[in-house]
């Protein structure tokens, strides 16, 4: 029986993705006789690959996703939902006496981000597209996910844009939210991208060539209890 191919494997190396694929990557389930090459990059570089075509499967932000729709499947498992949160925009915690934009105050606070550079993940990343419906157009600097933090201490940003851990970590590395883009309507489009609840929204996926769809695919029959929420956005 010949030998098969080995599958290139595109995911980030946050917390959440290393859970998912942890069981795949040490043999720890039957892998069915497929082998898989891990890849682990920032979710912006995983967006920018999967627009040349260059791996097999690959996480890659529900934005970015519209972009390589015809080359790449959704994949009904793997998907990241906010449920509870999001994107968070964060400033450094300003000294004692400096006037700020009351956060409640939408219109002042849109007007006050357009003199802001914003570090970003990334241009193609659901959470940019979350902070342009916002705020509009913005100056902003792109920086991997996990070095937006220094961006800001630095002065290469006055605010920075945050997803993953830093979602929960922020305060107590030194930073105060100037706004959850969880909790805010986007003019008209009151469905966020694809799938958006009053708590949240869908942020990211996983995708595989569509030549390879039905490989990837599970059958209808394997996928009960298996992927919970993600087929809300299939």
């Amino acid at each position: 029986m010949a030998e098969r191919a080995v599958f290139t494997l595109g995911h980030s190396p946050d917390p959440d993705d290393a859970f998912m694929f942890y069981a795949i990557a040490e043999n720890k389930i039957d892998l069915r006789g497929y082998r898989f090459e891990h890849r682990l990059e920032d979710i912006q570089t995983l967006n920018e690959r999967a627009l040349r075509g260059e791996l097999h499967i690959s996480a890659i932000s529900i934005h970015a996703y519209a972009y390589v729709s015809k080359r790449y499947a959704l994949l009904p498992c793997g998907a990241s939902m906010g449920d509870g949160y999001g994107p968070i925009l964060v400033r450094k915690i300003p000294k004692p006496n400096t006037q700020i934009p009351n956060p409640n105050q939408h219109v002042d606070l849109r007007d006050s981000l357009r003199g802001y550079v914003i570090a970003v993940p990334g241009r193609m990343t659901t959470a940019f597209l979350a902070l342009q419906l916002f705020a509009g157009e913005f100056d902003h600097v792109v920086v991997p996910f996990d070095q937006i933090f220094d961006a800001v201490k630095d002065g290469r940003g006055d605010a920075g844009l945050i997803i993953h851990e830093g979602q929960l970590t922020y305060a107590e590395a030194g930073f105060q939210k100037i706004v959850d883009l969880r909790l805010h309507r986007f003019g008209n489009l009151r469905e966020f991208v694809i799938s958006r609840t009053e708590r949240g929204h869908c942020q990211a996926g996983i995708c595989g060539r569509s030549a390879h769809r039905r490989r990837f695919a599970f059958r209808r029959g394997n996928r009960r209890g298996s992927t919970g929420g993600n087929q809300s956005f299939m």
